[in-house]
């Protein structure tokens, strides 16, 4: 391996934004190199909430409620790998934060519409809909709540409603952000896998390249026009703090989220695709529903919008709590999916809920604090694309908003 390289654009991070940028760029010319930590195989990672417990909030919502959780400490899952958190996201393509990316001069209305015809975003169609989720619809109707289908990034015509979209996909029906890395190495991009970026190199207040460690333990280094970090919400503000940003991994936000399930008498619910959910209480109480089959039993997914009140440190351990307003929003979307499965027949006294890592973490280098409207650092020619640019929580998945930021980006880089 090269311990010297020399390109145009230097991009850390091949997950959706990352990729995205590679992708344009790449198809317009440009000498692009993408520096990945992982590889192809790719790997889970759990980051630990190391520096103390989130408080007696989950006490506070066991009360009554049942919970079986994992740990006291709330824990945040992502993926290390050429892709990044797409190879293992269920590829739900819902609109978001346009509201609040427009109070920041930012219109991704046009990259909205561009990706939703580029990656033939769609709800799946009703033969793809499995018995749980239409029985949780049917349930929710008759409560007066409101599901509705959530748009896919998926080739209908490969996909077979098996329900592993949060695994790699089988049948390779699911979009994940290896299409555009492949596509960006087709137009002559580098891909260097198992590099791990260690710090940017700047000079009088611009980027001009990144040091990384190489898969043989050696440094390389990146000379570059432009810098782009794209390493993900939990390792970007690492990357920035330690390049001189200290104020990079404040405002951490997640989702916590939450699986009520309950077995139906006479009925097993085989494992399906995530086809439908619920934001009707996301503006009053901050958390969305969805589909969900646990061990054959009929199960109800829940995420909560949270506050950004987290922190990443320089070493990657992290800080990050229950506020008491996301507390009483978890307690009323337990009490709404268990009324929801109460109306399919599941009984109440047999009910489960357990608590999971939270998913989904942003706003560690937030458009507003870290980056401006163009998602450029004050290290000048130093840009984030990624979901740490992302303000704020809103409780909707974040992947389509983190293309169309990102390709509003390849577009002014170009």
């Amino acid at each position: 391996m090269p311990r010297n390289i020399q390109t145009e654009v230097v991009i850390v991070g091949s997950g959706p934004g990352g990729a995205t940028v590679a992708k344009e760029l790449a198809a317009k010319g440009k000498d692009v190199c993408i520096l990945e930590k992982g590889n192809f195989s790719g790997h889970s990672i759990l980051h630990r909430n190391r520096a103390g417990p989130f408080s007696t909030g989950l006490k506070m919502i066991r009360k009554g409620m049942g919970i079986q959780p994992y740990s006291r400490h709330i824990s945040v899952r992502s993926w290390i790998g050429v892709g990044g958190a797409s190879v293992v996201a269920s590829a739900n393509a819902v609109r978001g934060w346009e509201t609040e990316l427009f109070s920041h001069g930012i219109d991704i209305e046009p990259e909205f519409e561009e990706l939703e015809k580029i990656l033939n975003i769609t709800p799946l169609p009703d033969h793809l809909i499995g018995i749980g989720a239409h029985t949780l619809w049917k349930a929710a109707d008759s409560l007066g709540i409101t599901m509705e289908s959530i748009p896919k990034m998926i080739d209908i015509t490969r996909c077979v409603g098996c329900g592993h979209c949060n695994q790699k996909c089988p049948n390779n029906a699911k979009w994940t952000a290896e299409w555009f890395v492949q596509n960006a190495v087709d137009n002559h991009a580098t891909l260097i896998q198992d590099t791990a970026a260690s710090k940017i190199i700047s000079s009088n207040g611009r980027a001009v390249g990144i040091k990384a460690i190489g898969p043989d333990g050696n440094e390389v280094t990146v000379e570059a026009d432009k810098v782009v970090i794209a390493a993900g919400a939990m390792a970007t503000p690492v990357l920035l703090q330690n390049s001189g940003l200290g104020s990079a991994g404040d405002r951490m936000f997640c989702h916590p989220f939450h699986v009520v399930h309950g077995p139906i008498p006479g009925r097993t619910i085989e494992r399906e695709s995530r086809a439908i959910f619920c934001k009707q209480f996301l503006d009053e109480f901050g958390f969305t529903l969805a589909n969900d089959a646990v061990a054959g039993e009929l199960g109800i997914i829940i995420k909560t919008k949270d506050e950004p009140d987290g922190k990443i440190f320089s070493s990657g351990a992290f800080k990050k709590g229950f506020t008491p307003e996301l507390l009483k929003n978890s307690r009323k979307s337990i009490s709404v999916a268990k009324e929801i499965l109460g109306k399919t027949g599941v009984n109440k006294s047999k009910i489960k809920v357990r608590f999971h890592a939270a998913l989904h973490p942003g706003g560690t280098a937030a458009i507003g604090h870290i980056v401006d409207e163009r998602m450029e650092t004050e290290i000048k020619n130093c840009f984030v694309a990624d979901a740490s640019v992302l303000p704020s929580s809103t409780g909707l998945p974040p992947l389509l908003t983190i293309l169309a930021l990102s390709r509003r980006l390849a577009k002014n880089l170009n």
